[in-house]
């Protein structure tokens, strides 16, 4: 898509204030259903949960973890609430991205939070339903080491930076019109951390321990000069301002001109689609200095990315 760069004007226009976020709410209880101002947000800790493309066996980084409206790219009748977990992987020597969705329950108990962060209770609900594939892989990343106390008050963003390992099991089964096999007939899993290599707050990642001498289905975990040299290879992310700008737009134009920006990553990858550049250009859709930028037609206030004009 063609992009035209617009003069920036003599003065930024005016902002929106950012709404109230993550960071009012940090006096709630800790690992409990925490109450920010007037909103109460889900506990992430698995003793609060009531009851109710696939990547596998392979290393992965969680890059960004945010809580979204996903209508299951136009499957479902109505979107439901998802954790949207953005995963970079190599494949073949090369630095991939992957959005991977996580059924987190019905939008009339849980709504995401402005910013993606946290997911905010509609009705008084406490904590998320434990047979959501969000609540099975919550509760494999606390059994592998992650402290429930991390999450505060419910920020799933603290698993942003996590390295560790995936492997995906079958879902549980589920009563009603969900089926536990798809339209092809394969059984329906859902990818679990199987094992936790590196800590978001860690200085460095932990010894990996000693495993099978057999090759991963999809390659290992990328080490610091496998990165440097995909990095390399990869154009700067500035070269792609303008590629990534014109994905932007057509993102705003499949939404009517309005996106959050926790929301972007998962709504670029049909554009994406056998991009070499995607990893350059998903950096630069997740920055908010380019996304703060006034002179490719749009506006951000820090949340929502919307058309300028």
């Amino acid at each position: 898509m063609a992009v035209t760069r617009r003069p920036a004007p003599a003065a930024a226009p005016a902002r929106r204030a950012a709404p109230a976020q993550a960071a009012q709410a940090r006096g709630g209880r800790a690992n409990g259903a925490a109450v920010g101002g007037d909103q109460q947000f889900a506990s992430l800790n698995p003793e609060d949960f009531s009851q109710g493309g696939l990547l596998d066996d392979m290393d992965v980084l969680f890059t960004e973890c945010r809580f979204v409206e996903w209508d299951y790219d136009g499957a479902a009748d109505k979107p439901a609430l998802c954790l949207l977990v953005t995963m970079q992987y190599e494949d073949q020597g090369k630095q991939e991205t992957s959005a991977q969705y996580y059924s987190a329950g019905d939008l009339s108990r849980f709504i995401p939070s402005e910013d993606g962060t946290h997911a905010v209770s509609v009705a008084g609900a406490k904590g998320l339903n434990s047979n959501t594939n969000c609540a099975i892989l919550l509760k494999s990343v606390i059994e592998q080491g992650f402290p429930a106390d991390k999450f505060g008050d419910g920020d799933v963003s603290a698993m942003d930076g996590m390295s560790c390992h995936i492997n995906r099991i079958p879902q549980p089964k589920r009563g009603g019109a969900i089926q536990n096999v798809n339209s092809q007939g394969y059984e329906r899993t859902v990818a679990i951390v199987t094992k936790i290599n590196h800590l978001p707050w860690e200085t460095k990642p932990a010894s990996p321990a000693k495993t099978a001498a057999k090759p991963p289905a999809r390659g290992g975990a990328p080490t610091p000069a496998a990165r440097q040299t995909a990095a390399a290879a990869q154009p700067a992310p500035d070269d792609l301002s303008d590629e990534a700008a014109g994905i932007l737009l057509q993102v705003l134009e499949d939404k009517n001109g309005s996106i959050k920006k926790a929301s972007i990553a998962g709504a670029s990858f049909k554009h994406l689609a056998g991009n070499a550049n995607r990893s350059g250009i998903l950096q630069l859709l997740a920055d908010p200095d380019f996304l703060g930028r006034d002179d490719y037609g749009w506006a951000f206030d820090g949340t929502t990315v919307e058309s300028a004009g």
